[in-house]
Protein backbone atom coordinates (compact mmCIF):
# COMPACT_ATOMS: atom_id res chain seq x y z
CA UNK A 1 0.00 0.00 0.00
CA UNK A 2 1.35 3.13 -0.74
CA UNK A 3 0.57 6.05 1.20
CA UNK A 4 0.20 9.88 -0.12
CA UNK A 5 1.74 13.09 1.36
CA UNK A 6 -0.26 13.98 4.59
CA UNK A 7 0.44 17.51 6.19
CA UNK A 8 2.37 20.57 5.53
CA UNK A 9 6.53 20.63 6.26
CA UNK A 10 7.33 22.86 8.65
CA UNK A 11 9.16 25.47 5.92
CA UNK A 12 5.56 25.73 4.05
CA UNK A 13 4.10 26.71 7.48
CA UNK A 14 6.93 29.19 8.37
CA UNK A 15 6.90 30.65 4.66
CA UNK A 16 2.67 31.08 5.07
CA UNK A 17 3.15 32.55 8.73
CA UNK A 18 5.99 35.36 7.07
CA UNK A 19 3.88 36.15 4.10
CA UNK A 20 0.57 36.80 7.02
CA UNK A 21 2.33 38.79 9.15
CA UNK A 22 3.89 40.76 6.30
CA UNK A 23 0.39 41.60 5.21
CA UNK A 24 -0.71 42.68 8.73
CA UNK A 25 2.05 44.87 8.93
CA UNK A 26 1.50 46.59 5.72
CA UNK A 27 -2.67 47.22 6.79
CA UNK A 28 -2.47 47.48 10.34
CA UNK A 29 -1.77 50.99 10.43
CA UNK A 30 -4.33 52.00 7.56
CA UNK A 31 -6.94 50.45 10.38
CA UNK A 32 -5.68 52.10 13.10
CA UNK A 33 -6.55 55.71 12.02
CA UNK A 34 -9.94 54.38 10.92
CA UNK A 35 -11.22 54.99 14.28
CA UNK A 36 -10.01 58.78 14.36
CA UNK A 37 -10.94 59.45 11.61
CA UNK A 38 -14.76 58.04 12.23
CA UNK A 39 -14.82 60.55 15.27
CA UNK A 40 -13.82 63.30 13.13
CA UNK A 41 -16.26 62.76 10.45
CA UNK A 42 -18.73 62.49 13.58
CA UNK A 43 -17.37 66.13 14.82
CA UNK A 44 -17.82 67.02 11.36
CA UNK A 45 -20.84 66.04 10.05
CA UNK A 46 -22.78 67.44 13.88
CA UNK A 47 -20.69 70.60 13.11
CA UNK A 48 -22.08 70.95 9.75
CA UNK A 49 -25.28 72.21 10.77
CA UNK A 50 -23.86 74.60 13.15
CA UNK A 51 -22.11 76.04 10.47
CA UNK A 52 -25.15 76.05 8.06
CA UNK A 53 -27.18 77.88 10.93
CA UNK A 54 -23.76 80.49 11.72
CA UNK A 55 -23.43 81.49 7.87
CA UNK A 56 -26.89 82.05 7.60
CA UNK A 57 -27.55 84.30 10.65
CA UNK A 58 -24.67 86.60 9.14
CA UNK A 59 -26.62 87.16 6.00
CA UNK A 60 -29.55 87.95 8.04
CA UNK A 61 -28.22 89.68 10.57
CA UNK A 62 -25.79 92.01 7.98
CA UNK A 63 -22.87 89.66 8.93
CA UNK A 64 -22.55 91.07 12.39
CA UNK A 65 -20.43 88.52 14.58
CA UNK A 66 -22.01 90.24 17.93
CA UNK A 67 -25.43 89.42 16.84
CA UNK A 68 -24.40 85.44 15.42
CA UNK A 69 -21.64 84.49 18.41
CA UNK A 70 -23.91 82.35 20.56
CA UNK A 71 -25.94 78.99 19.81
CA UNK A 72 -29.08 80.76 20.76
CA UNK A 73 -28.56 83.65 18.18
CA UNK A 74 -27.80 81.54 15.65
CA UNK A 75 -30.61 78.79 16.42
CA UNK A 76 -28.60 76.02 17.32
CA UNK A 77 -29.03 73.27 19.91
CA UNK A 78 -25.91 71.04 20.55
CA UNK A 79 -26.54 67.28 20.97
CA UNK A 80 -26.24 65.81 23.63
CA UNK A 81 -22.43 64.27 24.95
CA UNK A 82 -21.04 61.38 23.08
CA UNK A 83 -18.85 59.19 24.47
CA UNK A 84 -15.80 60.73 22.26
CA UNK A 85 -17.25 64.77 22.39
CA UNK A 86 -18.59 66.79 24.82
CA UNK A 87 -20.91 69.15 23.31
CA UNK A 88 -21.89 70.26 26.28
CA UNK A 89 -18.83 72.55 26.57
CA UNK A 90 -18.97 73.56 22.57
CA UNK A 91 -17.36 77.13 22.81
CA UNK A 92 -17.68 80.15 20.71
CA UNK A 93 -14.79 82.41 19.49
CA UNK A 94 -14.29 85.02 17.05
CA UNK A 95 -11.50 85.89 14.68
CA UNK A 96 -11.09 89.50 12.93
CA UNK A 97 -9.26 88.58 9.59
CA UNK A 98 -8.92 85.71 7.43
CA UNK A 99 -5.14 85.30 8.22
CA UNK A 100 -5.84 84.94 11.99
CA UNK A 101 -8.05 81.98 10.75
CA UNK A 102 -5.38 79.04 10.58
CA UNK A 103 -3.61 80.64 14.03
CA UNK A 104 -6.86 80.37 15.63
CA UNK A 105 -7.38 76.79 14.84
CA UNK A 106 -4.14 76.23 16.33
CA UNK A 107 -4.48 78.34 19.24
CA UNK A 108 -6.74 77.01 21.89
CA UNK A 109 -6.57 80.34 24.31
CA UNK A 110 -9.98 82.28 25.36
CA UNK A 111 -10.95 84.73 22.64
CA UNK A 112 -12.17 88.04 24.04
CA UNK A 113 -16.04 88.62 23.12
CA UNK A 114 -16.95 89.22 19.64
CA UNK A 115 -16.76 92.69 18.42
CA UNK A 116 -18.18 94.73 15.34
CA UNK A 117 -14.83 94.28 13.33
CA UNK A 118 -15.09 90.21 13.52
CA UNK A 119 -15.58 88.80 10.85
CA UNK A 120 -15.00 84.69 11.88
CA UNK A 121 -16.62 82.68 13.72
CA UNK A 122 -14.73 79.57 15.49
CA UNK A 123 -16.47 76.30 17.43
CA UNK A 124 -14.46 74.12 19.89
CA UNK A 125 -15.77 70.78 20.74
CA UNK A 126 -13.61 69.02 23.32
CA UNK A 127 -13.05 65.42 22.96
CA UNK A 128 -13.38 62.85 25.52
CA UNK A 129 -13.01 58.79 26.16
CA UNK A 130 -10.84 57.68 22.81
CA UNK A 131 -9.81 61.58 22.02
CA UNK A 132 -9.26 62.96 25.18
CA UNK A 133 -6.93 66.03 24.89
CA UNK A 134 -7.98 66.81 21.09
CA UNK A 135 -10.06 69.28 20.32
CA UNK A 136 -12.13 69.54 16.79
CA UNK A 137 -12.19 73.57 15.71
CA UNK A 138 -14.85 74.78 12.98
CA UNK A 139 -14.35 78.49 11.66
CA UNK A 140 -16.22 80.51 9.47
CA UNK A 141 -16.40 83.18 7.78
CA UNK A 142 -19.56 85.83 8.27
CA UNK A 143 -18.03 88.66 6.53
CA UNK A 144 -19.52 89.75 3.57
CA UNK A 145 -16.21 89.17 1.16
CA UNK A 146 -15.25 86.05 3.25
CA UNK A 147 -15.26 82.75 1.26
CA UNK A 148 -15.35 79.46 2.81
CA UNK A 149 -14.59 77.78 6.46
CA UNK A 150 -11.98 75.68 8.05
CA UNK A 151 -12.29 72.73 10.33
CA UNK A 152 -9.33 70.65 11.88
CA UNK A 153 -8.49 68.44 14.64
CA UNK A 154 -5.83 70.11 16.70
CA UNK A 155 -3.88 68.44 19.91
CA UNK A 156 -3.56 71.73 21.75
Amino acid sequence: MIRGRAGFTLIEIVVVIAIMGLLIAIALPSFLGARQRAYVAEARQIGSEWKSLSFACGVEKNFNALRCDTSTEIGWTAPASSNVWDWATAAFRCMATEATVTAALDNAGAAPPCGATDNFVRLDITGIGDMAGKTYRLAVGLGSSVRGQAGDLVTP
